[in-house]
């Protein structure tokens, strides 16, 4: 039978290192962090081969004293626990694992000078094998080289992707912690070339956030602001068209410590749950500020993740600031929806230049006798009613410069609506239009507890099947809530008696039909008010004006003023934006005038 037995040190450490340091941007993050634990304004890295062959990280922070670098290098020894307080932690490193760790699988030189040392002193450890202390030259900070990263342990290296890969993690890394401290000097070479560089500006924290998350979305940003008690919610968040394709342009933080935490994440998708397409996720930079006590940062190896000791709290005050954010946005669809329009149409028009081969089949110009009649500028188009045209024009300029999306002056296609705004134009798909307002109206009713109900004058048999029908019954409950009344009628079949009178012209089979499909993805886990939004948006689906209907100016008119009206309205419930604005000045660049 195998004996129990203590593990060498050096085993030790190499499994805290598979924990702390899994790649190179681990050990970045932690060499930075405690960069910033010791106060430096300036943090410069430089990488070799995305980090796997060289790491250095040098700072102008108070520095370690001769007799603090064989202790820094130590298990469990730390200068961020001076009363053994695992409560209120305000430093990023407590535990006193990374050095130790970083120095069991690679080569590590420190070099140090302390704020009252007269010179610097250096500590080489390779392999966990630590050497003698010698003296060395340089300013007051501290500079750690770790080189060969996991030379000693050949099976981790086969789990690093390539170079590349692993410089892109580390720069992203990089920009987490900068945006969290943008006072602080930043900078990051990768094989000799200076590939990040973030210096502190007089607005230094809309300086850094440009920087890091770009243009596009400073231009499509709501600011997010809430305080409850002693929390505080702080940050920017993208408008609901502003949208990523994976979760990396999140960066959330808990007292200003960089966070991944799945909690939080959940909280951020579920303020966007009804204006996001599936698959597409918001732009975040969101800083939670709580007492120190009412956080728990001693639950995961990289400390990524966080218990919050009142979750339901934090939740609420999150929920609150993000959709109050959201709700002063919610009639636009974002500057980039504008700029992508225009280039689309720079784009077609560049390439709808005629090809020769086509030129040549074209009809000549034709040359009529007698001489062609003329046209002046103030002559009245044929047809035309100059009181009538005239009148009609003072009521539409006058509409469009009293509301922003302006006067309705035209129908493309039985779907597109065309407004004539102060500024321009707007351009609005009247089916996501519509909905997002039959939805709203919908969720409206259903929390004031008095969904108006349309007795169907003909019940509607609806024909789904056993099992179909047993599971849309075991939500009959639910569905009343929305004003849908069914009962069941018999060998797999309902019957529809009453519905929601904002869907009365509604297709009410193919409605139950996709309520039962919903039913069958079990959305029956979620919350209560959520599954309620969540059916409210298929019933909106199937009772809003449909693509290929006809409206009258009257009536386009009517739903422009609805969307104005109407929180929510720059996009429908499934994510898609509502409407377009194209600006005079947009028009004259696409004419180059």
């Amino acid at each position: 039978m195998p004996v129990i037995r203590a593990l060498p040190d050096q085993l030790i450490n190499q499994i805290a290192a598979g924990e702390v340091v899994e790649r190179p941007a681990a050990a970045v993050k932690e060499l930075v962090e405690n960069a910033l634990d010791a106060g430096a304004k300036k943090i410069f890295v430089t990488l070799r081969d995305g980090g796997l062959s060289e790491i250095i990280v040098s700072d102008d922070g108070v520095g370690m004293t001769a007799d603090d670098l064989p202790r820094a290098v130590a298990r469990h020894a730390t200068s961020k626990l001076p009363h053994d307080d695992l409560v209120h932690i305000h430093s990023f490193g407590f535990r006193g694992e990374a050095l130790a760790s970083l120095a069991s699988v690679s080569r590590v030189s420190l070099i140090s000078r302390h704020d009252d040392a007269e010179q610097a002193y250096q500590l080489n450890v390779h392999g966990g094998e630590v050497g003698r202390i010698q003296p060395a030259a340089r300013a007051k900070g501290t500079r750690v080289e770790v080189r060969d990263l996991f030379y000693n342990a050949p099976a981790r290296q086969k789990f690093m992707k390539t170079p590349r890969a692993e410089g892109d993690a580390v720069r992203e890394q990089l920009q987490r912690l900068a945006l969290a401290w943008p006072h602080v000097h930043f900078q990051l070479t990768e094989e000799g070339r200076k590939a990040v560089e973030l210096i502190p500006g007089r607005e230094a924290y809309s300086q850094r956030l440009a920087e890091v998350m770009g243009h596009d979305f400073m231009a499509n940003k709501t600011d997010v602001h809430c305080e409850q008690g002693a929390m505080r919610l702080r940050g920017s968040i993208s408008v609901p068209s502003f949208q990523a394709h994976s979760t990396r342009h999140q960066f959330l933080y808990v007292n200003n410590r960089p966070v991944r935490d799945k909690l939080l994440m959940a909280v951020l998708r579920a303020a966007y749950a009804d204006l996001l397409p599936q698959g597409k996720h918001p732009y975040a930079v969101l800083f939670l500020d709580l007492p120190p006590d009412d956080v728990d940062v001693n639950v995961h190896p990289t400390k990524a993740e966080v218990r919050l000791r009142d979750a339901a709290a934090v939740r609420a005050l999150m929920i609150e600031g993000l959709r109050s954010a959201l709700h002063t946005v919610s009639h636009t669809t974002g500057d980039n929806l504008t700029q992508h329009a225009v280039q689309s149409l720079r784009a077609r028009h560049a390439a709808s230049a005629m090809p020769t081969v086509l030129r040549d089949y074209m009809p000549q110009t034709m040359a009529f006798e007698g001489a062609a009649p003329r046209v002046r500028s103030h002559d009245p188009l044929a047809g035309g009613d100059d009181q009538h045209d005239a009148a009609q024009s003072e009521v539409r300029e006058n509409i469009s410069q009293h509301f922003p999306l302006g006067a309705a002056v035209a129908q493309l296609h039985n779907r597109y609506i065309i407004s004539q705004t102060a500024e321009g134009f707007v351009m609005v798909d009247q089916h996501a239009a519509h909905e997002r307002i039959v939805y709203e109206q919908l969720k409206q009713h259903m929390l004031e507890g008095h969904v108006a109900r349309q007795m169907l004058l003909l019940p509607a048999i609806v024909e789904v099947g056993e099992q179909t029908a047993n599971a849309l019954l075991e939500h009959a409950e639910v569905f009343g809530k929305l004003g849908l009344v069914m009962d069941s009628f018999g060998f797999g079949s309902l019957v529809v008696r009453e519905v929601p009178a904002l869907l009365q012209h509604a297709d009410i089979p193919a409605l139950v039909r996709q309520l039962a499909d919903e039913l069958h993805h079990d959305h029956a886990g979620e919350a209560l008010r959520e599954r309620l939004d969540h059916l409210c948006a298929t019933m909106a689906c199937h009772g809003s004006v449909r693509s290929g209907r006809a409206l009258n100016v009257a009536e386009m008119n009517a739903l422009l003023r609805q969307i104005e009206t109407t929180p929510n309205t720059g996009a429908c419930n499934h994510g898609r934006p509502t409407h377009i604005t194209l600006s005079l000045n947009d028009l004259d660049k696409l004419f180059e005038r």
